[in-house]
């Protein structure tokens, strides 16, 4: 007596569609590790500290009393998220486009930037 039955195989569609996908999740998952480890410290003395870095630590402090501009750049879909772009330009730079401090993806950018506003005297 033979049985008859019908075979079905798992199809490469199952894995094709994560594979083509799946290099999108990569550069996110870069740039939130990065982001990750950035904080802006504003004290009340006027020092500024920017630290970058979650394994290696990059950190850059300024004193509020010499920023000369702060620029914020924001994009449509930022705007609407409200995150933006804090670049801070100090006194002894050649122009306003010489950045001393860039901090990307900060959130409530003119909140940040009236709160370091309110440090210098």
């Amino acid at each position: 007596m033979t049985d008859s039955y019908t075979e079905y195989k798992t199809s490469y569609w199952n894995y094709a569609l994560p594979l083509a996908f799946g290099w999108l999740i990569i550069p996110l998952i870069y740039v939130w590790w990065e982001r990750m480890g950035s904080t802006l410290k504003v004290y009340k003395d006027g020092r500024i500290i920017l630290e970058k870095g979650v394994l290696n630590k990059d950190s850059q402090e300024i004193i509020s009393n010499h920023i000369r501009s702060i620029r914020i750049k924001q994009t449509l879909m930022e705007r609407v998220l409200n995150i933006g772009t804090l670049i801070i330009s100090t006194a002894g730079r050649a122009s306003d486009f010489d950045e001393e401090l860039v901090m990307e993806g900060i959130e409530r950018p003119k909140y940040t930037r009236d709160s370091i506003l309110a440090t210098k005297s």
